[in-house]
């Protein structure tokens, strides 16, 4: 079960003073909403977490509320600067598990300083896991035992076959921070071939090229270009610690074949869907899916519009003829949507509300869907618009 964006706006809440009393009066708007859903939930069901803020100078105050919010087996979280909407000093995304669900739930918090992965830097799990999937919390390429930054000098000491002038900062980060969420991954029995989804987050200064980290992190994956998993970069105005680079990952760990892919035309642009086997069997199978919108010039609101509906028609085609293969009505299938934004020109709050609208008017899988915004600065390779969905069955 995954929410929309949650706000002191979405949730009609005085917006308070600093962040952090905005954050404690969100976190217990939250908790009252999540007491009227049927049946009632808590924030002690959330598995993984989203956070932005809009200024990343409170993460400590911030972080001191959201601990009491979050006490014992906390949520695996990613925790963003992004350019939120004005007056908004936080928004928040959570993923829970099924009320009903007889899953076995597996989380693993590193608190301690170690040389084997980086300590949490907050109230958060490292990985949290319910049956076949796994949520790993958002990585930074810190020195475990130190628990800062590298520079690239040390990078290339321990690389002896890297080159001292040639080694970028976020190479260095990068390398710290894959070694630190493999053996993550490995100690909650998954391996780099389980990763479904990788979520890439960039500071604004730390790096000029999407296609290079890219490349970077799969070739750490170790994927084959027709079983790499799905790839979302996106460039933020800061990350904690002032790193360069975050990357968080989604798991299975069933087999799958390969990933569906559909593009169209339109708005002057190309829109192209990807999707993946998060596993099941039957009318129980669960996907990952992106669709973004590319466009060499800058958009409108209106081309905004007509791409999200774009957007949503492709995705729905794509995953009416998966499900259709299985059996399952379209109208059946439980999605969280979020929806990526790059506009920087644009109001946020005006395209948020007209992606919202299209997203509605598609209908059909989208009835009911939970949407969430980010935006960005960059998305990447003059990609504008960009869609991820948990897409599976309705739960009882």
């Amino acid at each position: 079960l995954a929410s929309s964006s949650l706000d002191v706006e979405s949730l009609s809440v005085p917006p308070g003073g600093s962040p952090a009393e905005q954050c404690r009066l969100l976190l217990a708007a939250v908790s009252a909403w999540l007491e009227t859903l049927a049946p009632a939930r808590t924030l002690a069901d959330a598995i993984f977490a989203e956070l932005q803020v809009s200024d990343l100078a409170c993460f400590e105050a911030v972080n001191a509320e959201y601990a009491k919010a979050f006490r014992s087996q906390p949520p695996a979280r990613v925790c963003i600067q992004t350019p939120l909407p004005e007056a908004l000093h936080l928004r928040l995304r959570l993923l829970l598990r099924e009320a009903s669900s007889t899953l076995e739930a597996q989380s693993l918090r590193v608190q301690s300083i170690s040389t084997w992965a980086m300590a949490c830097i907050g109230p958060y799990s490292q990985a949290f896991r319910v049956g076949p999937l796994l949520f790993s919390a958002g990585v930074l390429g810190l020195i475990p035992h130190s628990m800062v930054l590298p520079t690239a000098a040390q990078a290339a000491v321990a690389l002896p076959a890297s080159d001292v002038a040639e080694l970028a900062q976020w190479e260095a980060e990068l390398w710290l921070l894959m070694r630190s969420l493999l053996a993550v991954l490995a100690e909650m029995g998954h391996k780099p071939s389980n990763v479904r989804m990788a979520r890439i987050y960039t500071s604004a200064s730390g790096i000029d090229s999407c296609r290079a980290i890219c490349a970077a992190v799969l070739r750490y994956f170790g994927s084959h270009p027709e079983g790499a998993p799905l790839m979302a970069f996106a460039a933020v105005p800061r990350l904690p610690k002032d790193g360069c680079v975050e990357v968080q990952v989604v798991c299975a760990s069933d087999e799958e074949p390969i990933p569906a892919v559909r593009t169209l035309q339109c708005c002057g642009g190309t829109v192209t869907a990807a999707i993946r086997c998060l596993g099941g069997s039957g009318t129980c199978r669960s996907w990952t899916c992106m669709v973004e919108f590319q466009r060499l010039r800058d958009v409108l609101l209106e081309d905004v519009a007509q791409a999200a509906a774009h957007c949503g028609s492709l995705l729905q085609e794509a995953l009416l003829e998966l499900t259709s293969e299985v059996g399952e009505a379209i109208s059946g299938l439980n999605m969280g949507l979020e929806v990526q934004y790059s506009s920087p020109q644009l109001n946020p709050r005006s395209v948020e509300e007209v992606v919202g609208s299209a997203v509605r008017s598609c209908g059909g899988c989208f009835d009911g869907a939970a949407v969430s915004f980010m935006p960005v600065l960059s998305l990447g390779a003059h990609t504008r618009l960009r869609f991820l969905a948990l897409v599976g069955p309705t739960g009882p």
